[in-house]
């Protein structure tokens, strides 16, 4: 989702119209919501300190405004909210048990994963977006592939870094 529709997303949440954020901002009250409409159309971009002044305005943290270091986990976690903001059935988020099953339950599909020696469990995802499925399973086979052997590991860089949709 763009800045742009992240303003408008969370002001319109927070019941402010476009005039009294502008004004909050320290904006002209003639031309306070052409400033905020500017933003929100990705027309203007507002800077760094006046991002940090919306989200205090606005009570968010600032990371919906200023982008974290790309990669991270914090930049993730922002792309996955956002997504689901956009398409609330997008993303499914699950806990996966591992451990055996007693052998008079039903049998169940089961999902080898190694051993987990952290406190917490294991976290699945699965995407209902589009095109997402044909994607991530393209790349697991590509991730299968090397894992036994069939490619190598340069082959698989040449793979992801020319990737294309």
């Amino acid at each position: 989702m763009t800045l742009g529709k992240r303003i408008k997303r969370i002001r319109t949440y927070r019941g402010m119209t476009q005039r009294e954020l502008g004004i909050r901002l320290g904006y002209k009250e003639s031309g306070a919501d052409i400033r905020i409409a500017q933003y929100e159309m990705g027309h203007r971009k507002p800077k760094k300190d006046t991002l940090y002044k919306m989200a205090e305005i606005l009570s968010v943290s600032p990371i919906q405004f200023i982008r974290p270091k790309q990669g991270s986990p914090e930049d993730l976690m922002q792309m996955f909210f956002w997504l689901e903001e956009e398409n609330k059935a997008a993303i499914h988020v699950f806990k996966i048990e591992t451990g055996r099953r007693d052998e008079n339950e039903p049998k169940q599909y089961a999902l080898s994963l190694g051993s987990n020696d952290a406190q917490s469990p294991f976290i699945g995802i699965r995407f209902s977006y589009g095109q997402m499925e044909a994607y991530l399973n393209e790349w697991m086979v590509w991730r299968e592939c090397l894992a036994n052997g069939q490619i190598t590991e340069q082959e698989y860089l040449d793979w992801k870094w020319n990737w294309h949709i």
